[in-house]
């Protein structure tokens, strides 16, 4: 019978990441966990146990998501679109990645360990994170926090925004919801929200905006009491999709009864959603390119590269 990683991690009850981390040398795995596993590969017969490169042609780098309470990082389709341009350009700059999901309050163990020279952050980091970077080259990946002073690399978010309400504007709706996240130490959604205000205020039109919280409130009560007609734009997809589902089970024919435009462009092909949609692809692998092939980043100053993007019309809106 051939035997694989897979083979190992079931009869040792561990993690096929676990297996494929010791079988590399991975410097932030314990000793003992490393050894208990080789020894397993070696009794049943695995043939692919190697020597790993010396450290002087690998490098290392942390791809840490803050704020994630998902078991998969990558569940999400913006995360996992970002991730694989930015794990495809690792590889290509020879840099091996590992991801960590760390508390609010806790430190990378790669940073602890200082068994990395880079390190690509996602989600709600704090001041604290980056001080605990010490000398360690970072940079922030899609979501920010605003007075840190990070690299980083964005979506054009009021752009999109813009663009995306102007839609609606153009198709003569004259009030227009904006619904976006609550996330209190990330930007995206503020500039997302203003690009909004941006479009209303230009047309002369009524500002009026809301905050939906998913996970604490998935019975969506912010759409409860609007009319037939409305026009709305979400700050993502995840949002646009359960208000979707939500009409729909009222017996709601969209586009019909309500125009829809969002951000994000990772709903699914049946859903119909017109959404901003940024390169993440690029993104990830700009990400990788500037922080690991660019010496000239500055490390502790916000600098910010925008990645471009365009607005997909896929017919989620009918004129007023």
């Amino acid at each position: 019978m051939r035997i694989n990683q897979a083979k190992i991690a079931n009869e040792l009850g561990v993690s096929v990441i676990t297996v494929s981390r010791a079988l590399r040398n991975h410097p932030d795995l314990a000793e003992a966990t490393k050894e208990r596993i080789l020894e397993k590969a070696r009794e049943l017969g695995y043939t692919r146990l190697r020597t790993p490169k010396p450290s002087s042609t690998l490098r290392r780098a942390a791809v840490v998501f803050y704020g994630t309470s998902q078991v998969d990082p990558l569940a999400s389709g913006v995360r996992r679109l970002i991730f694989f341009g930015l794990h495809q350009q690792c590889k290509a700059l020879n840099t091996e990645t590992a991801i960590e999901m760390p508390s609010m309050s806790e430190v990378p163990a790669a940073v602890r360990n200082r068994s990395v020279e880079a390190v690509f952050l996602f989600g709600r980091y704090t001041a604290e994170t980056v001080k605990s970077l010490g000398d360690i080259p970072a940079i922030a990946v899609s979501s920010y926090a605003e007075g840190i002073d990070l690299p980083r690399i964005t979506a054009d978010n009021f752009g999109g925004m813009r663009d995306a309400v102007s839609h609606l504007v153009e198709h003569g709706h004259r009030r227009v919801l904006f619904i976006r996240e609550e996330e209190p130490l990330t930007q995206i959604f503020l500039e997302r929200e203003r690009g909004y205000e941006w479009v209303m205020r230009k047309n002369g039109l009524p500002v009026e905006v809301a905050t939906w919280n998913l996970e604490t409130d998935p019975r969506p009560t912010v759409l409860e009491g609007i009319p037939k007609g409305s026009a709305i734009a979400f700050a993502s997809d995840s949002l646009a999709g359960a208000a979707m589902d939500y009409f729909e089970s009222k017996g709601w024919e969209l586009p019909r009864d309500c125009s829809m435009v969002s951000f994000d462009d990772t709903a699914p092909a049946s859903r119909k959603l017109t959404s901003f949609s940024p390169d993440w692809t690029l993104m990830g692998k700009m990400a990788a390119d500037l922080l690991l092939a660019w010496p000239g980043l500055p490390r502790r100053t916000p600098v910010e590269i925008r990645v471009p993007g365009r607005l997909s019309i896929k017919g989620s809106v009918v004129s007023s």
